[in-house]
């Protein structure tokens, strides 16, 4: 018996039946649009003019890379605020520009591999790495939804997550640093980012509540963070992690900062009397809410500049140094771990290796030295 081409099948009657996949509806189920004809070259020619028509909806068979990671990126309702926007960025950014015309059932692993090799061109490896993995999980959620039969993107290599490169805040510049947070209108904030090593989403967001101001050293608790969502205003969240939420101990002279900054406040919600919005926060505008991360931006530049520091010294800068600050005056990779709120040490060895490394060997050298002592060599 001939093999009956593909979509249509001759029925008992003698006639024939067309038919072809055309994606789902919006109950999820199959749809599979047919037709009857008296021959097989009618079948034929409909399908053939047919199947370009098709719906280019959310699940359509002509479905765009660009079309499905924007319906995508809808669909992750649980997606933190700030991890949305890295992923909008990687989207709107790398992907689109280069695969967004494709068709998402046409993507093959070499377009993918091209497509990195091109961008590794003008950014970064993280960078390439991050859009890759955005790219990876769209991809994953299609062969979910049977839009795709494989990943296309997990048949190819990433482009590695690089060494990042960091400006090293040197010790007297973080002395001058914190000297010029004296006379800035967040300089304390600043300064306590830079002993404590908090992500710029927690420091916005300490409570007074969050303090203990009375003991020999100040200890502060990470709780909860403020997030800025797209449409405006802002709203607490937990932590990334339960590693997040954590206890920092910081010198009793910046405990004493806080205690006077604390009397400026208040007097600051007086003169804004029913204007001013409770909401307990140790840094807070005029009004007593959030300040949004690019309001810290600019006052940070702006300190910068007046002390004569290197504009290449970003806000993260602080929490870098006070990790590295960590490691390289001994303390161990397990507590530096804990203190920068990582979820395992292994996370902290892996992005700061390169103290870790001075550290081993600077502890090699100090073993032949006393060996060498020792045999009186």
């Amino acid at each position: 018996m001939a093999k009956q081409p593909r979509g249509v099948r001759k029925l008992p009657s003698g006639r024939y039946r067309a038919r072809y996949f055309a994606g789902y509806n919006n109950d999820g189920k199959r749809v599979y649009p047919a037709r009857t004809f008296n021959t097989q070259r009618e079948a034929l020619d409909w399908l053939a003019e047919e199947r370009p028509q098709r719906s280019v909806g959310a699940r359509g068979y002509k479905l765009t890379v660009a079309l499905f990671l924007d319906q995508w990126l809808a669909m992750k309702h649980n997606l933190r605020a700030n991890s949305r926007r890295t992923y909008k960025h990687s989207i709107e950014t790398y992907i689109k520009p280069e695969l967004g015309n494709l068709k998402l059932r046409s993507l093959t692993p070499t377009q993918i591999e091209l497509w990195q090799s091109k961008l590794l061109e003008r950014i970064g490896k993280s960078t390439v790495a991050q859009a890759r993995s955005v790219l990876l999980g769209a991809c994953r959620k299609a062969v979910k939804l049977e839009l795709l039969k494989s990943n296309p993107v997990a048949g190819t290599e990433s482009a590695g997550r690089g060494n990042p490169k960091h400006y090293h805040l040197k010790i007297d510049e973080a002395q001058r640093l914190i000297d010029a947070c004296a006379g800035a209108r967040l300089g304390l904030l600043f300064e306590l980012a830079l002993t404590t090593g908090l992500r710029s989403e927690e420091v916005i967001g300490l409570t007074w509540q969050d303090l203990d101001l009375n003991g020999v050293r100040g200890v502060l608790r990470v709780r909860r963070v403020v997030h800025h969502p797209e449409g405006g205003g802002w709203i607490w969240q937990k932590p990334k992690s339960e590693s997040g939420k954590r206890s920092v101990m910081f010198p009793a002279r910046l405990a004493d900062k806080l205690v006077e900054h604390r009397r400026s406040q208040l007097e600051e919600k007086m003169r804004a009397g029913q204007f001013w919005h409770n909401n307990d926060l140790v840094f807070a505008n005029r009004v007593g809410d959030p300040f949004r991360y690019s309001i810290v931006q600019k006052h940070f530049k702006r300190m910068l500049k007046g002390a004569g520091l290197s504009s290449a010294i970003v806000l993260h800068g602080l929490r870098h140094w006070f990790i590295t600050a960590s490691l390289a005056s001994g303390v161990d990779l397990k507590t530096a771990s804990r203190e920068a709120g990582h979820s395992k040490a292994s996370f902290t060895a892996d992005h700061y290796g390169d103290v870790v490394q001075e550290l081993h060997e600077d502890a090699c050298d100090k073993r032949e030295g006393l060996l060498t002592r020792k045999s009186g060599l």
